[in-house]
């Protein structure tokens, strides 16, 4: 767990003494709960190692969009209708389904992949409005990363790194190149793709 990602979640803990509801945490996670990778008890173990207890300071409520990004409006509706203190989101089209739901529940990036350059927070630094928390850069690295696979492993061909969650069933898997680069005699290509 990043310390700046639980330097933001705290905040939904500062309720009064008397309040006897611990804060509701709602994440909406574009996998299947097969495919989520343990992401929520990593939360969840994160939390504890700060002194917060489940059930007691907080509750964390895991709705998964099975890879149906255009079921996000739906389930932040969904989410926001729990009462939730935060709502946690991973990806660019869920950051977008719950800002356009709402401008007062606090949203917390979880690895967003370049919310800036999606136009939807105003600077890592100051995201402004209600959105918050921490965003990956792997689209700007990846070429670098090609290279550094290179000398690691020269005798790597082909690479294909297919996104955080690829949770189709079926289907057939699309793509583009977007860039191409030339390093050390070996020609790399960069495809923009999906189900």
């Amino acid at each position: 767990m990043k310390r700046r990602t639980l330097l933001t979640v705290p905040a939904a803990f500062a309720s009064p003494a008397w309040a006897k509801e611990p804060a509701r945490l709602i994440w909406i996670s574009p996998a299947t709960e097969a495919t989520d990778g343990g992401r929520a008890g990593e939360l969840r173990a994160g939390l504890k190692e700060n002194g917060l207890i489940e059930g007691r300071d907080f509750t964390l409520d895991v709705i998964y969009a099975n890879g149906a990004y255009e079921k996000f409006p739906e389930l932040t509706q969904q989410a926001l209708a729990a009462k939730p203190a935060i709502l946690l989101v991973t990806t660019i089209a869920s950051l977008r389904a719950a800002q356009r739901a709402t401008n007062a529940v606090p949203i917390l990036l979880v690895g967003t992949n370049d919310p800036v350059g999606a136009g939807l927070v105003d600077s890592l630094a100051r995201p402004g409005g209600n959105t918050t928390g921490i965003a990956t850069m792997a689209d700007d690295s990846s070429i670098k990363l090609l290279d550094m696979l290179h000398t690691v492993l020269p005798q790597a061909k082909l690479v294909i790194e297919l996104g955080r969650y690829f949770v189709g069933e079926a289907g057939v898997y699309v793509t583009r190149i977007v860039d191409r680069k030339v390093s050390r005699g070996q020609v790399f290509l960069v495809a923009d793709g999906g189900l």
